[in-house]
C-alpha cells in the first residue's frame, strides 16, 4: 500500500465517520466548551488565589514573630 493509497484510506474512514455524526449532538457539545472552559479557568484562578492568600498569611505569621529592629545598627 502507497502512501497516497493510505492516505485515501484514511479520508474515506473519516468521510463515514463524519456522516454518522449527530448534529443535535455537536451543537449541544460545542454549546458546552463555554461552560467548561469557564469552569475550567474559574478553579484554576480559584487555587492561585488560595495558594497565595495562604502564601500571605504564613509570611505575615512568620514575620510577626520576628523581633523588629529598633534604630540602625550600631
Amino acid at each position: 500500500m502507497t502512501v497516497l493509497a493510505a492516505a485515501a484510506a484514511r479520508a474515506e474512514r473519516v468521510r463515514r465517520e463524519s456522516a454518522r455524526i449527530d448534529p443535535g449532538m455537536a451543537l449541544l457539545s460545542a454549546l458546552m466548551l463555554v461552560p467548561f472552559v469557564l469552569g475550567w479557568l474559574v478553579g484554576a484562578v480559584w487555587t492561585v488565589v488560595a495558594i497565595a492568600w495562604a502564601a500571605v498569611a504564613e509570611g505575615f505569621r512568620s514575620g510577626a514573630r520576628r523581633p523588629t529592629v529598633e534604630g540602625p545598627p550600631s
